[in-house]
């Protein structure tokens, strides 16, 4: 398999062979997918195409009223934007490699 970040997207080229799999070693975000395939006339089943949603588990803690509905729904799209990129902030690794803090007292 071979991965290129490329600006905006990312393409991967796998080697052709059956039962292929691809995981990314890491969260990728996005909101669309585009699938391009090219198979130079040769059949091709896709089986499964699979997409794990992960967030922080994070709870609204506070309400917002507005009598304005697209203010409500602003304040649910910031909490869900919150879940999903909070993992960098709240969630560690066991050797602190991603941590946050300025000084780990040893």
């Amino acid at each position: 398999m071979w991965a290129q970040q490329d600006g905006i997207g990312d393409s991967w080229t796998l080697d052709g062979g059956a039962s292929r799999r691809l995981e990314t070693l890491w969260w990728m975000a996005g909101r669309y997918v585009e699938l391009l395939v090219e198979t130079d006339n040769a059949p091709l089943t896709i089986e499964r195409i699979t997409f794990y949603e992960t967030r922080y588990p994070l709870e609204a803690e506070s309400r917002f009223d507005s009598s304005d509905t697209r203010l409500a729904d602003i304040a649910q799209i910031a909490l869900r934007g919150l879940q999903m990129c909070a993992h960098e902030t709240y969630m560690d690794c066991p050797t602190t490699s991603s941590c946050s803090t300025l000084a780990i007292p040893v």
